[in-house]
């Protein structure tokens, strides 16, 4: 069976906002907000949008191939963030 894009992006968007739901009494300044574009440009925006301090980000090892297409988020959201960015990386055993 096969999801297209609008199914995906309906259930990511989901997710997302589940998790905000669940973060908020844990921490009551924090906002939930789902955006479609550049990931970089998107944090960027929002980042300038809310006066943020921090931006907190994850990262993983796209592989070589994806490093040639540009595919490490992480590494552009700190080029253009207009803040210090922390770069949270889960250690596979």
């Amino acid at each position: 069976m096969s999801l297209s894009a609008f199914q995906i992006g309906a259930d990511t968007k989901e997710r997302l906002l589940s998790f905000g739901d669940k973060i908020g009494p844990v921490y009551p300044r924090s906002e939930t907000e789902f955006r479609v574009g550049d990931t970089a440009e998107e944090v960027r925006l929002a980042a300038l949008e809310w006066h943020a301090d921090l931006i907190v980000t994850a990262s993983y090892h796209p592989g070589f191939l994806g490093r040639l297409l540009g595919l490490e988020r992480a590494r552009q959201i700190v080029k253009r963030a207009p803040c210090p960015v922390v770069v949270y990386h889960e250690v596979q055993e």
